[in-house]
C-alpha cells in the first residue's frame, strides 16, 4: 500500500510541475515574440532553472508558485541578463591569455561545439546555442519515474540542466584564416567585428581544380567556415 501511495503521491507532483512548466513556457514564449529574434533568449528550461522561478516550480505549495507567476514578467528578465553575464564569462576563459571582453565581440574570435563539431560560431550565435541546453528537465522527471527513484532525488535532479561552457572550443584555424583575410583586405583583426566584415562585402576566388569550370567565388565566412 505504501508503495502504491508513493507512486501516486509522485504522479501528482510531477503533473503539478508539468502544468507550472507549461504555464512559464506559454510565458516565456510570449515574451520572446516582443523582442527580435536574433536577440538572446533562454530556453524555457534555463528559465525554469533560474534562480527564484526553479524553487517555485517545484515547491509543494500553490501559493508559491502564484507569486513567481505574478511576478514572473520582472524575473525572465533579470535571468536573461544574469545568464548573459554568466556565459560571456565563461567564453571569455577560452580565448587566448590575455584576452578582454572586448574581444569577444572580434571577428576572429570563432567557437565551435565538440558536440556537433560541424558547427562554428562567433559569440552573439554561441551563446544561445542549442546544443548547449539539455532536453528541458521537465523530461528527466518523467524518466526518475521510469526509474522509481524517490521524489527528493527528483528534485536535485532538476537544478542541474542548463547551458554548459565544457562542450564548446575556441577554434584556433578560423580565427588565423580570419586574421589574414581582414589583413589581406587592409583592416585591423583587432578591431573588426563579424558585422563589419559583412557591410565590406569581402569576395574570394576559390579553385578546386584546373580550368575555370572548377572556380568558385565565395565570402567571407564560407572561406572561413
Amino acid at each position: 500500500m505504501r508503495i502504491q501511495r508513493d507512486k501516486r503521491l509522485h504522479t501528482e507532483r510531477t503533473k503539478a510541475i508539468r502544468s507550472r512548466y507549461q504555464e512559464i513556457e506559454k510565458i516565456v514564449s510570449a515574451y520572446q515574440r516582443t523582442h527580435h529574434p536574433h536577440e538572446f533568449f533562454l530556453s524555457a528550461s534555463d528559465v525554469c532553472e533560474s534562480e527564484g522561478i526553479s524553487e517555485s516550480i517545484i515547491s509543494p505549495s500553490d501559493k508559491d508558485f502564484d507569486e513567481c507567476l505574478s511576478g514572473i514578467t520582472d524575473l525572465i528578465p533579470e535571468a536573461h541578463s544574469r545568464a548573459l553575464e554568466k556565459r560571456q564569462e565563461e567564453l571569455l576563459k577560452l580565448l587566448p591569455e590575455g584576452s578582454t571582453d572586448d574581444d569577444l565581440a572580434l571577428a576572429v574570435s570563432w567557437f565551435r561545439c565538440k558536440w556537433c563539431s560541424s558547427q562554428s560560431f562567433h559569440r552573439a550565435e554561441v551563446i544561445k546555442h542549442s546544443c548547449y541546453s539539455y532536453r528541458g528537465w521537465i523530461y528527466q522527471i518523467y524518466e526518475d519515474i521510469n526509474a522509481m527513484e524517490p521524489l527528493g532525488q527528483v528534485q536535485r535532479s532538476c537544478g542541474r540542466r542548463g547551458w554548459l561552457a565544457d562542450r564548446l572550443m575556441y577554434w584556433e584555424e578560423a580565427a588565423e584564416l580570419t586574421k589574414q583575410v581582414i589583413e589581406a583586405a587592409g583592416m585591423d583583426p583587432t578591431k573588426v567585428t563579424p558585422d563589419e566584415l559583412d557591410d565590406a562585402n569581402l569576395r574570394f576566388v576559390v579553385f578546386t581544380g584546373t580550368g575555370s569550370s572548377t572556380m568558385t567565388i565565395v565570402g567571407w565566412r564560407c572561406l572561413v567556415s
